[in-house]
């Protein structure tokens, strides 16, 4: 699943001159896992059940990760990039490594994932650049499958053509991409096996804040489509203030809308779907084997440095709620060091992360 993950996230980005989501992982930034990593050589961190003594809470035996959470241990380059990962079981078994290379002007340009708790796979994904340090090839490689998506630039290099090939069974796919004056992409058009199976249309402000995304997928037919509808807010420092994503019709939808700070940090973020989403969703045999058939709202706070404080669960009946919450202690350069994990103010869990900088050996 990680690595079906991967791939489509790389994908998203690496295709497309833009992704549905890409405004909202700006506005997102703010959700890191250090205040910066630069600066960092390494850190591991380790996940514990907890235990109580007196009134403060104690780690108690190793526990496997969960959620946001993990075993495993990071190296970084001077330059804050990542070069070695590795994920462990509480056993200390490694689930996962993974090996990163960049070029002198430290653009990734190669990546190695090892899988050694499914399959035992390799994945191996390689980056291709111009002289103007935009993406013009990126390899996928697992077992016998290879896919190779190749980056076609203009004269002002904006993006004008994607094309992915499949080496297994050498299906391609196109994309295509058309610009404003301001050079705002403002459509993208999907291409396979010769027919045009997705376009997508966004329209920007005088900010070139995209404010609309029409998305418009041909189904077998090639008649019916389904259709998507994305509208974005900002505030007056051109930070988005909401995102609202339409399904089929006006009527369902799920709305997010994001506070910040003065100083644009990113406070919270409150998911609301509409009234037929939730209809629609109680209906779902899925759903509710998940126990989400009340759901309604989901509120996720922020401290100042970025970290996660509070995930806030409301459902249908007004009264019932899960409250996940999140106490951190920091080190010097604010980047935290201990968090302990509570679900309605019982605390669950504790994760312990060990820093090491550069400059820890300087005198």
């Amino acid at each position: 699943m990680k690595n079906l993950l991967l791939i489509l996230i790389v994908l998203t980005t690496t295709f497309g001159c833009r992704n549905d989501d890409s405004q909202e992982v700006d506005q997102l930034k703010a959700k890191k896992e250090f205040a910066s990593t630069e600066g960092i050589k390494a850190i591991k961190s380790s996940c514990y059940n907890v235990i109580i003594v007196g009134d403060s809470v104690k780690a108690d035996k190793k526990i496997n990760g969960w959620g946001f959470d993990g075993n495993y241990f990071k190296v970084f380059n001077e330059s804050g990039n990542i070069l070695l990962e590795k994920e462990y079981h509480s056993n200390k078994m490694v689930k996962l490594k993974r090996l990163y290379w960049y070029d002198k002007f430290q653009k990734l340009i190669k990546h190695i994932e090892y899988d050694y708790y499914g399959k035992g796979s390799t994945l191996i994904y390689e980056y291709k650049y111009n002289s103007k340090d935009s993406l013009i090839q990126f390899t996928t490689s697992f077992d016998k499958f290879k896919m190779i998506i190749d980056n076609e630039f203009d004269s002002d290099n904006r993006k004008t053509k994607s094309t992915t090939t499949n080496t297994k069974n050498n299906n391609i796919g196109i994309v295509t991409f058309d610009y404003d004056i301001g050079n705002n992409c403002i459509k993208e058009t999907y291409y396979g096996n010769a027919k045009t199976y997705k376009i997508v249309d966004m329209v920007f402000d005088k900010s070139n804040n995209m404010i609309e995304i029409r998305r418009q997928e041909y189904v077998k037919n090639d008649v019916d489509t389904i259709d998507y509808r994305h509208l974005y807010e900002y505030n007056s420092n051109n930070m988005m203030i909401k995102a609202k994503t339409f399904y089929k019709n006006e009527s369902t939808y799920s709305s997010v809308e994001y506070v910040y700070d003065d100083n644009g940090t990113l406070l919270e973020e409150k998911q609301t779907p509409s009234a037929l989403m939730i209809k629609n969703v109680s209906s779902n045999s899925v759903m509710k084997s998940l126990g989400l058939k009340n759901h309604i709202i989901l509120i996720t706070r922020y401290d100042s440095f970025g970290n996660r404080t509070q995930y806030l669960r409301l459902y249908g009946d007004g009264n019932t709620k899960d409250d996940w919450t999140y106490n951190y202690t920091y080190d010097s350069k604010n980047n935290w060091i201990k968090k302990v994990n509570y679900k309605n103010d019982v605390a669950i869990s504790m994760v312990k992360r060990h820093i090491l900088y550069y400059d820890d050996n300087q005198n």
